[in-house]
């Protein structure tokens, strides 16, 4: 069968790409079947490919980050296509597919939102006949929950079959982005709660924060649409047709959470008017103010003003300063009860 690319890219060159996976290795090593379950850490790779050509499902996971001798053994000793290698070590690969006669290799983005900042994680599947590879970009276990849920035993996975254990590992993936959707949703309430009561500069900064982080969501998970459909209408060997359905729904999930992105982010979008819209009326409060401070004191420095040119009123009469104090006060008086009947006040 000839290679088959889905979601071309150009790779940009250079040594920047190619280091992302670097830090502290930790090495996963799980081997089940229907009546086995064995999950431990391993330092000697030997371990891993011992229990390559056996009848039960391994999966090896690599997290944590890796070099490229680490990553070359497991390639020499699995098959890998060099250029996947590159791939798995260029976190700046988009999520694609491709096929090869005796695996399939995956690329895909995990995300993790801390209230404020996105981050988005480099991850690898190569999907063979009785066995599974997984590379995580940085430190977060993000498979943890699945290497669990077989080990003790829950639902389907207790079944050998590497594809339906490909299925689990990306379902983890879009589900976690529906959490991050979840935790991005809740900062767009709490930016419309501040749009409306007490919109600032601040504001603007972090719309366009989470605008900018929920456009990086969507070229995360759209190219996943693509895979999924591939993935269950390529017809590979290693794809079993019991699970095609459940690639199917995960298809769905991945366009639910698309929708979400997008209804996110027109939301996003009408904040920003809601917040010019909620400046412009707190303006306007303002200069409303401003203007009836003005109005009421021109006849009052009119008479002011007047009152200073001249001595005239008290010289001739003794009562004519307080006069003029109760003339102020009157006119002030009269046009402060204008204003609350207008309900400019």
């Amino acid at each position: 069968m000839t290679e088959k690319r889905v979601n071309k890219q150009e790779k940009s060159g250079g040594s920047s790409t190619t280091h992302g996976l670097e830090g502290d290795v930790r090495l996963w090593l799980l081997d089940f079947g229907p009546d086995h379950v064995d999950q431990h850490e391993v330092s000697d790779l030997n371990q891993a490919f011992e229990l390559r050509d056996t009848s039960s499902v391994t999966w090896l996971d690599v997290s944590g980050g890796t070099d490229r001798t680490v990553l070359q053994k497991i390639a020499d000793e699995f098959g890998i296509h060099a250029l996947v290698v590159k791939d798995i070590l260029n976190v700046k690969q988009r999520p694609r597919i491709e096929f090869f006669p005796d695996y399939i290799f995956m690329v895909m983005k995990s995300a993790r939102f801390d209230g404020k900042t996105l981050y988005l994680r480099h991850v690898s599947l190569v999907i063979a006949k009785n066995y599974i590879l997984t590379f995580q970009e940085g430190d977060r276990d993000l498979f943890e929950p699945l290497r669990e849920r077989i080990v003790n035993a829950k639902g389907r996975l207790q079944e050998p079959g590497p594809d339906y254990l490909a299925y689990a590992a990306m379902d983890m993936v879009v589900d976690n982005y529906y959490t991050v959707l979840e935790q991005m949703d809740d900062a767009v309430a709490v930016c419309e709660d501040r749009a409306v009561s007490s919109p600032d500069q601040k504001l603007v900064n972090d719309i366009h924060v989470i605008r900018r982080n929920l456009i990086r969501v969507k070229r995360a998970i759209w190219p996943l649409r693509e895979e999924l459909s591939v993935l269950e209408h390529e017809q590979h060997t290693l794809i079993q047709p019991e699970t095609a359905p459940y690639l199917r729904d995960l298809y769905d999930h991945v366009l639910g959470a698309v929708e979400y992105v997008e209804s996110l982010r027109d939301t996003a979008s009408g904040l920003m008017d809601m917040y010019l819209s909620s400046a412009s009326t707190r303006m306007n409060e303002v200069m409303m103010v401003l203007t009836l401070i003005a109005t009421l004191f021109i006849p009052l420095s009119f008479i002011a003003d007047i009152y200073s040119i001249t001595f005239v009123p008290e010289l001739k009469w003794h009562l004519g300063y307080l006069f003029v104090w109760v003339l102020m006060l009157g006119i002030a008086g009269i046009m402060i009860a204008y204003f609350k009947k207008k309900k400019w006040i």
